[in-house]
């Protein structure tokens, strides 16, 4: 049984025209019709809707760890010669890179918290 895709929403102009403007601001080349844009500015817009507007500091952080997923991602490609594993790897990773940068951003979070708080070491029972 093949479930319905339902059409994901029409982000704001306002998002849009940010996402536009952060990606300009990195010097990256891109279509105004990449799907990227919505998704960012659709991303935007929840936050927007629970009153948490990012600073662009934060987006710029966000915007250069992209950067760097994305030519490491290239930087795989280039290192294959052969046709079908070169498809097999943009498929692949097409489908599999979000959750493993997701997954990776999890872990680099609870990292990042442990330095910033520290908790004190447990005592063992005797």
């Amino acid at each position: 049984m093949i479930t319905p895709r339902t059409p994901a929403s029409t982000p704001s102009a306002m998002s849009r025209d940010h996402v536009i403007r952060l990606a300009k601001s990195q010097g990256w080349s891109f279509t105004l019709d990449n799907p990227g844009i919505d998704a960012a500015a659709r991303a935007l817009d929840g936050l927007r809707a629970i009153d948490l507007d990012l600073t662009d500091a934060y987006l710029g952080a966000y915007a250069a760890a992209a950067s760097t997923a994305a030519a490491a991602d290239l930087h795989a490609l280039t290192s294959l010669s052969d046709p079908d594993e070169l498809a097999e790897l943009m498929v692949v990773g097409s489908i599999l890179g979000d959750p493993l940068f997701a997954g990776l951003r999890r872990l680099a979070h609870e990292d990042a918290t442990h330095h910033l708080f520290p908790t004190p070491p447990s005592r063992g029972k005797s």
